[in-house]
């Protein structure tokens, strides 16, 4: 019985590390829940950030059921406790929300690179781009329960 650790928690462990000791780690996005954000393949930067830090609509990447994930703040709940409890959330239609709270978090996503050009995560025009694409899936939602509905009403 082979007792090494996979590839994918190698990986898992030494961006923790190498975030804890305030290095940036560089690597390809596996995924579709940061669509159009991020695409599978891209390449992302990501920094080490202190939770205090932390501001909804920040990319950051954070430990998971998964390994790692890298998705946009919600929300920030600080409590009577010291330790934030931050609402994530993937940019693609239907992404769930998941709490994380802050000893989960390990960086912010500072940089995205696509085909040789840099993409900014955080500019006017992506935002622009991820709310016509969520606002593009309510209406689409919208037009089948209505569709359903008319449906159920015709065939009585």
């Amino acid at each position: 019985m082979n007792s090494a650790p996979s590839h994918h928690q190698l990986f898992v462990d030494l961006s923790t590390e190498l975030l804890s000791r305030g290095q940036c780690i560089r690597f390809r996005a596996p995924g579709r829940s940061m669509q159009p954000t991020i695409l599978d393949g891209d390449l992302i930067t990501v920094a080490p950030v202190a939770p205090t830090e932390v501001k909804p609509g920040d990319i950051i990447l954070y430990r998971s059921a998964m390994g790692v994930t890298a998705h946009r703040v919600q929300r920030i709940e600080r409590r009577h406790t010291t330790c934030p409890l931050f609402t994530l959330r993937g940019d693609a239609p239907g992404s769930p929300e998941e709490p994380v709270a802050a000893p989960r978090l390990l960086g912010k996503v500072v940089r995205v690179e696509r085909g040789g050009r840099l993409i900014d995560p955080y500019s006017w025009r992506a935002m622009g781009c991820r709310t016509a694409l969520l606002s593009l899936s309510r209406l689409k939602r919208w037009i089948r329960l209505k569709a359903a509905y008319l449906m159920t009403c015709f065939s009585h």
